[in-house]
This record gives C-alpha cells, sequence and structure tokens, in this order.
C-alpha cells in the first residue's frame, strides 16, 4: 500500500467516525476546537503496531488496551497482521481493527490515542510512547504468537510484564491528564 493510499484509508476512518458519532464535519471539527482543553472522562483506547524483519520475513502485531476514566484495566487484544508497507500502514490498521473489536463488544470510546504524529487527524490524539507501553507491549507479543489473537477481559490474566506496563502506563497517562 501507498502512502497516498494509507491516507486515504485514514481519512475513510475519519469519516466513518463522524457518521457513527452522527455529527456532519463541520460541527465536529468546531467543537473539537473549542473543547481542545476538555478531556472528557470515559473510556479511553490506546492503539499500537510493531514491526520487524525476521530472516527476511517481516512480522507485524497489532495491540491495544482499553482503559476506564480513572486509567484502570478493562479489556486488551494483540494480534497478528499481515504485512504491511509502512509503519503507518501498519499503525492505521491495527487502529482499524481496535476499532471494529470494540463495535462488536459495544465499547463506547470517549479518547483515542496513538503514539505516532504521522497521522493528523482531530479525532484522536497523540500520546508519548511512554505512556502507549501496554499497547506496544500487546503488539510485540502479537507478532511472535502462534495463535492470531488473543483478548484479555480480566487484568490478571495478563502476563506479567504487560501486567507491570499497564500499571506504569496507568500512572504516567494519570499524571500528564493532571
Amino acid at each position: 500500500m501507498d502512502p497516498v493510499q494509507v491516507l486515504e484509508l485514514g481519512l475513510d476512518m475519519k469519516n466513518q467516525y463522524y457518521m457513527a458519532m452522527d455529527v456532519d464535519a463541520t460541527e465536529c471539527r468546531a467543537m473539537e476546537r473549542d473543547n481542545r482543553g476538555f478531556r472528557s472522562r470515559g473510556l479511553t483506547l490506546h492503539s499500537d503496531e510493531a514491526m520487524d524483519q525476521v530472516d527476511g520475513t517481516t512480522r507485524v502485531g497489532a495491540g491495544f488496551i482499553i482503559r476506564r476514566s480513572n486509567g484502570g484495566f478493562l479489556c486488551a487484544a494483540g494480534r497478528k497482521m499481515q504485512c504491511c508497507a509502512s509503519v503507518e500502514e501498519a499503525e492505521l490498521r491495527a487502529l482499524v481493527w481496535a476499532l471494529v473489536y470494540c463495535d462488536k463488544e459495544h465499547i463506547i470510546l470517549t479518547n483515542i490515542y496513538l503514539d505516532n504524529q504521522w497521522i493528523n487527524c482531530q479525532a484522536i490524539d497523540f500520546c508519548p510512547r511512554e505512556t502507549n507501553r501496554t499497547a506496544h507491549w500487546i503488539a510485540q507479543t502479537a507478532k511472535r504468537m502462534v495463535d492470531e489473537m488473543i483478548e484479555w477481559k480480566d487484568l490478571s490474566e495478563l502476563p506479567v510484564l504487560i501486567q507491570k506496563a499497564v500499571d506504569n502506563d496507568r500512572n504516567m497517562f494519570l499524571s500528564q491528564e493532571g
């Protein structure tokens, strides 16, 4: 997929978000501009991808975590993805997969965070990698999995390394939200 196709995918995703929210794009941009300093305290999605090459084969994984308004754990999932032409494409594919998951589980999000500043969409907020480690660790785990997908709905089921990232991310994210 070339960069133009990735951008078109991102714009289509943005338009679908506006349609799902039943708000026209002009009204949505005005609301976002007026409320830049306001953070709703509902469910938040942190999504990420991980990509590397091993013996000439590209491995790609997607991961996300959904947090409650207090930063607590709601659920998380990871999955293998097909090879992507760029990090941006992988990031967008990971996000689309996470949003489809939320739709199937009837999870209504108030905030979406990515650690990729290249994706410029008013509906998505940038967060530093330090506050997105859980999603990144899940994506790292997913690209090495035998199974296609794994999900966790209980914090105690997470691997210890990811549990530590959940706690660390929560503390850092809440301190930045102030």
